[in-house]
């Protein structure tokens, strides 16, 4: 076994090329996409340096602005153009209204060899890079050897979430079903293996999640059809809908129950094993029953707070359609319920909070079972 600096520097080493390969994908790919020139639409990075009014149509749809940019990336860069910028005013939600210093993102179309160009949108990534840069420099402070591996497991989540799961959803010979336990499986197996090792207490935790996700699934898989769930209840869904009508919707929806509560019941799982692992380390003597027990006193605590985050998550994330429904006062409350969006929401939380619940008595029996299975023989 790795000497502990060694495994240190391992793991830096590893975070360093996860780092490396994140840049090399999204910026170095981004800049070759804009200096690229074609008939189809680009984007560009600006910085918006001045505006003035065109047009103040007060009664009527429109505002007209005269917006000048300059260009911060592409073949031209530093270039000062000019965008005329219309705002529709019986819109304000929808409406980007740019002040002078603002970074933006600037839409070009090539058309008869003529860029034409519209602002698209706000450039936000730098200060989301620091609120990320916040959380890295604390989870790595703070957690040291485990945070570094943490950030290691956040970047192979995202990477097969991506590369994996997602390119592969899309593709209709894909059964989404089997995608969806195949890749929450993997998922789980590999972030446990990385921060437990190759030990009984990660076959435990890895053994009690994959209870918690099969009950989800087969709860998803009865609920969904049986309640008439489309999972076209969203704008983003119907979007999607509209321009790859071969996805199965309804299979999108169980991947998003699933997904949604595999970081809940990793949690419990990891939780309950590493406890129960602490109380043998100290009382060897413990017949099963009794750190079976044990595990599930720790598990009862952590069931209705970790409960509680999942609805709250779902919640938080709902909280625009709530609002809307709730202003229709004289909807009955069974009504609202009712409705697609919102009882999708809820089979979401309460399926998700089910595979939580039964991952804990599983992670607990198994982890009793393995800790006292040589004192058995």
């Amino acid at each position: 076994m790795l000497q502990k600096p060694w495994r240190r520097i391992g793991y830096s080493l590893l975070l360093l090329c996860l780092l490396a390969s994140l840049y090399a994908y999204f910026v170095l790919d981004w800049q070759k996409q804009n200096d690229a020139d074609s008939n189809f639409s680009h984007y560009q990075r600006a910085r918006v340096v001045s505006k003035s009014v065109l047009l103040d149509e007060s009664q009527s749809y429109y505002k007209e602005e005269l917006v000048k940019v300059q260009l911060e990336t592409g073949s031209n860069k530093g270039q000062r153009i000019e965008i005329k910028h219309s705002l529709p005013i019986q819109q304000q939600a929808f409406d980007l209204v740019v002040n002078t210093g603002d970074r933006v993102i600037v839409e070009f179309i090539m058309e008869n060899g003529i860029k034409n160009y519209y602002i698209s949108d706000f450039y936000r990534i730098p200060y989301f890079v620091i609120l990320l840069g916040i959380f890295v420099i604390g989870l790595v402070i703070f957690g040291r050897c485990v945070g570094v591996k943490s950030l290691i497991g956040i970047g192979m989540v995202l990477f097969l979430l991506w590369h994996g799961f997602i390119a592969h959803a899309l593709q209709s010979y894909f059964n989404i079903y089997v995608l969806t336990l195949l890749y929450c499986g993997l998922i789980s197996l590999l972030i446990l293996v990385l921060v437990g090792g190759f030990t009984k207490k990660t076959g435990a935790a890895v053994l009690g999640t994959w209870g918690g996700i099969s009950i989800a699934s087969v709860l998803s898989s009865l609920a969904i059809p049986f309640m008439h769930l489309s999972g076209i209840d969203t704008e983003e869904a119907i979007t999607l809908k509209n321009s790859i009508p071969a996805i199965d919707f309804q299979g999108v929806l169980f991947a998003s129950i699933l997904i949604g509560a595999l970081g809940a019941i990793l949690d419990v799982a990891i939780s309950i094993a590493s406890a129960q692992f602490e109380i043998y380390a100290t009382n060897s003597q413990l017949a099963w029953r009794e750190l079976y027990r044990r595990g599930m006193n720790v598990g009862s605590d952590m069931m209705g707070a970790m409960a509680n985050t999942l609805i709250l998550a779902y919640v938080g994330g709902f909280m625009p359609s709530l609002l809307l429904l709730a202003g229709y006062k004289d909807l009955p409350l069974t009504h609202l319920l009712n409705t697609q969006g919102i009882m999708s929401e809820l089979i979401r939380a309460i399926i998700g909070s089910i595979g939580l619940i039964y991952a804990i008595p599983l992670t607990a029996m198994i982890s009793a079972l393995l800790l006292c299975y040589n004192k058995a023989e």
